[in-house]
Order: C-alpha cells, then structure tokens, then sequence
C-alpha cells in the first residue's frame, strides 16, 4: 500500500511561491496541491502520474507544463528517475502577456507537453537545471533572470504547432503501478474530480465504484491520508479557482455550481484555502 498523502484536513493548500526542486524521483506517492504554474522535466525514466482527474505516462526530456492547483503526483517511477521542477506564481504568468487561448488552456487545466525536438538548440532539461541553480542562489537579479526565461519558454511552447500530449496511462500503455487497494483509491479520486459539484454522500460514492461504504471511507483515508469529505472540498475549490479565472460568472452562482451548499461556507472554505476572497483572487489572477 502507498504511504499516507499529505493532504491537510482543513483544505489549506502548500505555497511555493517562486521556487524550484531538484531531487531524485522515489516511488511513494505524495499527492499534493497548490497555486503556483510548475513546469517540470524528468532526466531519465518515467513516472506513472496522476493530475486531477487523469493519470499519465511521463517521459524523460520533455518539458511538462500545468497549473498545479489540481491534486497530483507521482504514483510510480521507473529506477534512476531524477525530477527538476520549477514554481511560478500564477500572477507572474498572467501578467506576462502570453497569448490568451494558451493561457486559458492552462487555467482550464490541461497538461501541456513539449513536443519532441523542440528543445534542439537548448535542451529543457538543460535549461530547467539552469533554472533550478539560479533559483537557489537566491539572488534578486537571477530571479528575475529566470523568470524572464521561463515566460520566454512558455511562449516558444505556445508556438509550437503541435504539442504533444503525455501518454495517458488507462488508455495506451500499463501503469507502472497496479495494486488493488490503489485502484480503488484512484477510482474514487477521478469520481470526485469529474463530479465534484454533486451532492455526494460516502453510500452513493461506494456504490458508484462498488465497494461497501465503510470500507471505502477507511481505504480512502488509509491510502490519501484525508477523508473523502474533505477531498471533495479540494476538488471544488480548484473548479472554482478555474471559473473564477476564465469565465465572468457571479460568484454567487460560481458557490452552487461547484457543489457548495451555501455562498459563506464557499467564501470561508475558499479564503482559508487560496488566502484571499474568491473576489480578490479573480481580480489577482486577470490582473494580466
């Protein structure tokens, strides 16, 4: 069984800020989410993936690029997989001027891939790596060297004319990962991400991956280490900060679109969680 994920019972996210990690990728799954833009490459193996409500294949040497707000991380690596990963607060990358239909696709929360070959006069990897060390030199001048450098990247990928998409593990190639006891789990997590704003009870959602409820609320919190209750909180929160991002829907009917009860328990749940009001973040994130 996989160790326990670190999700927060309360629904806080982690905050990165402008920050890099560079480590050897180790098969213990840690699930995860936050603010910030990541992209990130692996030199060499793979990583079976999930990332909201998909699970993919990630091969070495190709730049990955997502809005991290989604739950996700690794669930299996291949030996010798070493991850180099940069953090971009979102403003940074809505400020940038970078061509609106790439930027929406982001914040919509589609995985962007780099295509094969794009990198020919400079490696990714190279270039995350450099990113990485600069990073944690910690100079000012660097920092903003780098960032210059990651929105100069971001717009060579939106210019690609055809990006590659990670390969989806349930559809085209086996996951690196197969226990039972983790299937269930992942099962249960795609449910949440896909149908977050019904109105979910742990007896529907057992019945609905066929499983009795009082074990699947027990394998759900063994494995994630958060209760299916406060994961779906999770989910609506990230579907929230998307509509709040690309549509210009009342608040108000954002609340009851991504299943909260009531408009105070989605301002509470959603200031705890992002540090601000859904008002205030929205004007954050189109500051752009």
């Amino acid at each position: 069984m996989l160790e326990p994920l670190p999700f927060k019972p309360n629904t806080e996210s982690i905050h990165y800020g402008f920050s890099s990690i560079s480590r050897p990728q180790v098969p213990a799954s840690h699930l995860h989410r936050h603010d910030e833009i990541e992209l990130g490459i692996l030199e060499h193996g793979s990583v079976d993936a999930i990332i909201g409500r998909n699970r993919f294949l990630f091969p070495p040497n190709r730049l990955v690029v997502f809005w991290a707000s989604q739950p996700h991380g690794p669930l299996g690596v291949t030996p010798g997989t070493h991850a180099h990963v940069v953090h971009v607060p979102l403003p940074f990358v809505t400020e940038a001027g970078l061509p609106a239909a790439f930027l929406r696709r982001m914040l919509e929360g589609e995985v962007l891939i780099a295509a094969e070959g794009a990198d020919q006069h400079l490696p990714d990897v190279l270039l995350v790596k450099h990113w990485v060390a600069q990073l944690a030199e910690g100079g000012q001048i660097g920092r903003q060297v780098v960032l210059h450098e990651v929105i100069a990247r971001l717009l060579r990928l939106a210019n690609e004319p055809a990006q590659a998409r990670p390969v989806r593990v349930d559809k085209k190639e086996p996951p690196l990962t197969s226990d039972v006891t983790q299937r269930h789990f992942l099962n249960i997590m795609k449910l949440l991400a896909e149908r977050c704003s019904e109105p979910w009870t742990a007896a529907r959602i057992a019945e609905e991956v066929g499983l009795n409820p009082s074990y699947a609320m027990r394998l759900f919190r063994d494995v994630g280490g958060i209760t299916i209750g406060a994961c779906l909180v999770q989910q609506r929160i990230a579907l929230a900060q998307r509509l709040l991002c690309t549509t210009n829907a009342k608040t108000l009917d954002i609340a009851f679109d991504c299943g909260f009860s009531s408009v105070s328990s989605f301002y509470e749940m959603f200031t705890r969680t992002c540090g601000q009001s859904p008002g205030k973040y929205r004007q954050m994130a189109r500051r752009g």
